[in-house]
């Protein structure tokens, strides 16, 4: 995606722009990491790496963000999460590629600092695929939270280190690692892209004069004023004449001048009330309540692996010489179904769909995987 150093740099200085005032762009195409072999139960491989494209010269300093530039900075982050969040069987029915060619319009206006332009575009994309995306998906996980402040806070550093600094270690060896960081990031693969990206924050903060930290309140912040903001466009016409949408209309306000001010943590409170007023008139069902798999331990001698099953239907995979985690799949996963002994769910992270059967003092394991026709199938001891 061309120029998406620009956008998001702008993001991160929506963010600081209250305590440093000044704010430098660069445009690059953002580079994916190189795909790794890996065992059967691992992530597969995700694509090849992207080239990069050469970056533009440095823009003036500028003044404080305006409200517009929030808006639009934000409204640009929002679409994309939510395009990241989009089933691949939803991508070939509109609204998608309505979507796909307005988020372009919007993209270009911020770009060129069109904040006011970028914003309509920007929200009719948000409203297109909002409907696309399972509710179950929309929340931004902790981990999400995390790793999009470590990703703001990188590229805002990115435009600080001085121009000398830029052809000795550690400056290379962050631009690496911060590659891997930022495809990790856009694939959703949160937790994965944690260590990448906190490495580069590593690197380039000893490089600054004053590096920049972007402030844990105003993630929290950013992160509610998107959530509750999804939630008020999924509450029904026939409920918005009703309390308590009006109230949360009106707390929202105030949660989202705090922010335009500064003051993320005082904005914290009236945006979660929002969300949570919202988020209660929407016709958004529960996922139905999953029986429980038989806790316990197994381990597929093929690959040194241990299987631990919990009491929550979670999954854990460890290194059965080592014990070491490998994978934990908490949060991860989709179309769980655990009825008597047998568990099966999808993990979009790692490209596979499981079912584990318990029989006796065995279990059954089959693993079908995205890229191959041909089915995993192993029959493993139980503890």
């Amino acid at each position: 995606m061309k120029k998406i150093l620009v956008l998001l740099t702008v993001v991160a200085l929506v963010f600081c722009s209250f305590s440093c005032k000044t704010s430098e762009s660069a445009a690059t195409e953002p580079a994916e990491p190189a795909p790794a072999a890996e065992p059967a139960q691992v992530p597969a491989e995700t694509g090849p790496a992207s080239e990069a494209a050469p970056a533009a010269e440095p823009a003036a300093p500028q003044a404080a963000v305006s409200a517009e530039a929030y808006d639009a900075a934000i409204l640009y982050l929002c679409d994309i999460d939510l395009r990241s969040k989009v089933p691949e069987s939803k991508k070939n029915v509109e609204p998608w590629t309505k979507g796909v060619q307005i988020f372009a319009m919007g993209e270009q206006c911020l770009a060129n600092g069109l904040y006011a332009e970028a914003i309509p575009a920007l929200k009719q994309v948000k409203k297109f695929w909002s409907g696309l995306v399972d509710p179950a998906d929309i929340e931004i996980a902790e981990d999400g939270s995390k790793a999009y402040a470590l990703l703001i806070t990188d590229f805002a550093l990115q435009g600080q280190v001085p121009e000398s600094k830029k052809n000795v270690e550690p400056w290379t060896k962050g631009v690496q690692i911060f590659e891997m960081g930022q495809g990790l990031f856009y694939r959703a693969m949160y937790t994965d892209s944690l260590a990448p990206l906190g490495q580069t924050k590593k690197f380039w903060s000893g490089l600054c004069e004053n590096p920049v930290e972007v402030p844990e309140e105003a993630i929290k912040a950013g992160v509610l004023y998107y959530e509750a903001q999804y939630y008020r466009d999924r509450v029904p016409e026939d409920k918005k004449t009703k309390e308590p949408y009006t109230k949360g209309v009106q707390i929202f306000a105030m949660g989202e001048q705090c922010i335009q001010k500064g003051l993320y943590a005082d904005a914290i409170a009236p945006l979660a009330q929002a969300k949570k007023f919202w988020k209660g008139l929407c016709d958004i069902q529960a996922a139905p309540a999953a029986g429980a798999f038989p806790q316990g331990k197994s381990v597929d001698t093929n690959w040194n692996a241990k299987w631990v099953f919990e009491a929550d239907n979670n999954v854990k995979l460890y290194d059965s010489e080592t014990g070491a985690l490998i994978y934990d799949f908490a949060g991860k996963q989709k179309d769980l179904k655990a009825e008597g002994n047998k568990l099966s769910f999808r993990c979009d992270e790692t490209q596979r769909f499981y079912v584990f059967e318990r029989k006796g003092d065995v279990i059954e394991m089959d693993i079908d995987r995205d890229w191959t026709d041909e089915e995993y199938h192993i029959t493993m001891s139980a503890e």
